[in-house]
């Protein structure tokens, strides 16, 4: 069992191993990893996992503080990679602190060891003392996409969205060669949007109000190599480096009060809120061009069948 926990009168954060033979009973037999006081003071929803031979400890430190495009978010989520020895119960850190997700609402992320081998993570699409209008409703935040998570060659995390995401797929309402200011209206503000285009031009994709009312703005900076999203509003703006290797592919996942964006395979990932005002479009900036616009409708659905994804 790993537990997130604080030392030094809370001002330091860790995560504390603990082991039992019963499940009821707990020993602690060593600290995994510890803040040096740049991580923060409180290490939450610690998660320990082996991935292609390695070990990660994924967790959602409070306190760090903002380093240029970094760290932004009021509470973070990331991973360190080492090794785990089970005779010592001991972690050697061979990566430093990397952030998972660099949109503005992700966080508490848990995985799961699936029945197909696949290792699914889940987070908290929401971030704490954010006024959304949908506390109104009773409800406060929403989860992420189901993502299978996988390894670059240089160990760091990508993120999918698992395949059973084409059970709710419905008809495709809008696919070809895209002109700079495209727009497609989504039925009920819910869609897969899969965008390809040149990794040597800028692009820029609007999610919006049909009314303009409330937009997101997703960019690609090609000049400098920075994909960012900005959703308006004060601390609107996230950003990030993001070079593509042989063709910008961007998939966004819009849905009533949400956006996930996945570029590439999934090196960089970007999960924001957004409550737009009436329909939603999706739509191309003047100066953009897009080899490939492909618009799916997203519908509700009660049972995904794994059967019906062949």
């Amino acid at each position: 069992m790993v537990l997130g926990n604080s030392f030094n009168n809370s001002t330091l954060g860790c995560v504390l191993l603990y082991t039992s033979k019963d499940k009821i009973s707990w020993n602690q037999v060593s600290i995994i990893d510890e803040s040096d006081g740049f991580l923060g003071y409180m290490w939450e929803c610690p998660d320990f996992f082996e991935l292609n031979g390695h070990f990660f400890l994924l967790f959602s430190p409070q306190g760090v503080k903002p380093k240029g495009d970094k760290y932004k978010n009021l509470y973070q989520t990331g991973y360190i990679v080492g090794d785990f020895d089970y005779s010592t119960n001991s972690f050697k850190l061979l990566r430093g602190f990397q952030e998972l997700d660099y949109g503005h609402d992700f966080y508490a992320t848990q995985t799961i060891l699936d029945d197909m081998g696949r290792r699914i993570v889940i987070a908290w699409m929401d971030m704490w003392d954010q006024n959304y209008p949908e506390q109104r409703d009773g409800f406060n935040g929403q989860m992420t996409i189901p993502r299978e998570l996988s390894l670059t060659r240089s160990g760091r995390i990508i993120q999918k969205p698992v395949k059973e995401i084409k059970g709710v797929h419905g008809k495709i309402i809008h696919f070809g060669k895209s002109n700079g200011g495209t727009s497609v209206l989504l039925n009920n503000n819910a869609a897969e949007v899969i965008i390809i285009a040149s990794k040597s031009s800028d692009l820029e994709v609007f999610v919006e109000s049909r009314n303009s009312t409330k937009t997101v703005n997703i960019k690609y900076d090609s000049r400098n190599g920075k994909v960012s999203l900005d959703r308006g509003g004060n601390d609107g703006l996230r950003r990030t480096e993001w070079r593509p290797k042989n063709i910008l592919k961007m998939k966004i996942y819009v849905d009533a009060s949400s956006i996930e964006v996945f570029c590439g395979k999934g090196e960089v990932t970007m999960s924001s809120r957004f409550f737009p005002d009436g329909p939603v479009q999706v739509r191309l900036g003047d100066e953009s061009q897009a080899k490939l616009l492909q618009v799916i409708d997203l519908h509700q659905s009660v049972l995904i069948n794994n059967n019906n994804l062949n």
